[in-house]
């Protein structure tokens, strides 16, 4: 997100190399000439992403295409300036892709939408650990992906308690809309111990007899289900942590809760 380039200032993928982008959020990128989301001089596909508010001066806000390149399931929402997609090589669509304008011409798979308003909600923290547009209600994209698609991702971009698909079909982009309330609250406290981040983690409201812990979306332990842990994270500095806990392999999941470490002095 915010990343100035020449070319590709979200991305860059040269000549020669395979680049595969899935369950991801380019955002509010500019570049001074072309590519503001992506430049691809080799081989890319992207799939179940959301490119969105990306901009550039001359050719595509969004992808620059000179090589072979696949999208599906994606969602391509133009910024202030350049189109969504600019093709000088081969575009493959693999269907289920919704583009707010026409999509360079190259988007006729089965499912795709294009000069079609995607209806996001701005780059926020909808949960997990990144920033996300999450998709607001009546949004095209709601349940209008590839009604075949069966996990793997089981999560959107956010990762575990926010299951990929919801209601039977996919949801359009890096974002599914969530309908579960939460069944697990949890809370966080940290503190330095032999100047090591830990954080106290305690919750209620699980009935498993496991609980698999998350931090930043990455699953660090499955512990048992008896209300807390302490997470010695092994850092030392400045950092900040998302927690989330699960019971054991399910998408029964907590609230979202964050732990910040300042700098000494901070």
């Amino acid at each position: 997100n915010g990343d100035p380039a020449a070319e590709g200032a979200g991305i860059y993928n040269a000549d020669g190399s395979t680049l595969t982008i899935t369950n991801s959020t380019f955002s509010g990128n500019a570049a001074a000439d072309y590519g503001g989301a992506c430049f691809n001089f080799g081989t890319l596909q992207i799939a179940n992403s959301t490119l969105s508010d990306n901009s550039s001066v001359l050719f595509a806000g969004g992808v620059l295409n000179l090589g072979t390149f696949q999208i599906g399931n994606t969602i391509l929402n133009r910024g202030d300036s350049g189109v969504n997609i600019t093709n000088f090589g081969t575009v493959t669509s693999l269907g289920y892709n919704l583009s707010s304008d026409d999509g360079g011409g190259s988007l006729i798979g089965p499912g795709d939408q294009i000069n079609t308003d995607p209806m996001l909600g701005p780059l926020q923290d909808n949960g997990g650990p990144t920033s996300t547009h999450e998709l607001l209600p009546g949004s095209p994209a709601i349940n209008a992906g590839d009604p075949n698609f069966t996990p793997p991702p089981f999560f959107d971009q956010r990762g575990p308690g926010f299951d990929r698909v919801v209601n039977g079909r996919i949801d359009i982009g890096s974002f599914e809309v969530q309908t579960q309330t939460v069944a697990i609250q949890l809370q966080a406290s940290g503190r330095k111990v032999g100047g090591i981040n830990t954080v106290r983690l305690t919750w209620s409201g699980a009935t498993s007899t496991n609980i698999d812990v998350y931090r930043n979306g990455v699953l660090i332990v499955t512990t048992a289900n008896d209300g807390s842990y302490t997470d010695s994270t092994g850092d030392t500095g400045r950092a900040r942590y998302t927690y989330r806990v699960c019971e054991a392999g399910t998408s029964t999941c907590s609230n979202d809760a964050r732990v910040r470490f300042p700098s000494v002095g901070e």
